[in-house]
C-alpha cells in the first residue's frame, strides 16, 4: 500500500491493521474471547504493541508526518482518551476481560471511527492525492463529521468529540 508524504508508512500498516482490530467485534468475540495460540498473533497484547510500541497512543501529535495524518489526531486522541485508562485498570487481565468492561463498546466505536479515517485517507493517497496533509491542516475539526456519542446527538468533531453524558 503505496501512502503519500509519509516517512514511515509501513508503520501506519501496522498501526490500521491495530485499529482495525480493535474495531472489530466479531473477531474479537471468535479469538479474544477464548484464546487459541494459533491465532496470538493478533490477540490484544499485539493491538496494544500496534498502538503504544509505535508511539501512536497516548500522543498521537508526534506523528504527524512521520506515519499520521493532521485529520487523524483527534480521533486518536478521543481513542486514547478510553483506551489507556482501561490498559491501567485491567492491565495484564486476559483478553475476555476487556471484552465484558462497560467501557469496551465506546473503544471499539473510536477504534473504528480512527480506523475509518486512516483507511480513507489512504485511499485518497493510493489515488494519488498528495496534497492530504495541507487539505486536513487547512480544514477546522469541527468540519469533521465524526460517528459516535457526539454525532447521535447531531454533532461534529471538536474539543472533545466523544464527549456525552454517561461521564
Amino acid at each position: 500500500m503505496a501512502t503519500v508524504n509519509l516517512i514511515y508508512p509501513q508503520i501506519r500498516d501496522e498501526v490500521r491493521c491495530g485499529l482495525e482490530l480493535l474495531a472489530d467485534e466479531g473477531r474479537q468475540r471468535r479469538y479474544w474471547r477464548e484464546p487459541d495460540p494459533r491465532h496470538r498473533y493478533w490477540d490484544l497484547d499485539s493491538v496494544v504493541r500496534a498502538l503504544f510500541d509505535t508511539v501512536v497512543l497516548p500522543d498521537p501529535v508526534l506523528q504527524v508526518g512521520l506515519c499520521l495524518y493532521p485529520d487523524e489526531v483527534v480521533h486518536l486522541l478521543a481513542l486514547s482518551q478510553v483506551f489507556d485508562p482501561l490498559l491501567e485498570e485491567l492491565s495484564d487481565a486476559p483478553d475476555a476481560r476487556y471484552l465484558d468492561h462497560p467501557t469496551w463498546p465506546e473503544v471499539v466505536l473510536r477504534a473504528r471511527n480512527a480506523a475509518v479515517v486512516l483507511r480513507g485517507n489512504d485511499e485518497r493517497a493510493e489515488e494519488g492525492y498528495a496534497a492530504i496533509e495541507l487539505a486536513a491542516a487547512d480544514r477546522p475539526a469541527d468540519d469533521l463529521p465524526v460517528d459516535g456519542p457526539q454525532a447521535r446527538r447531531g454533532g461534529t468533531v471538536g474539543a472533545d468529540p466523544y464527549a456525552d453524558d454517561h461521564g
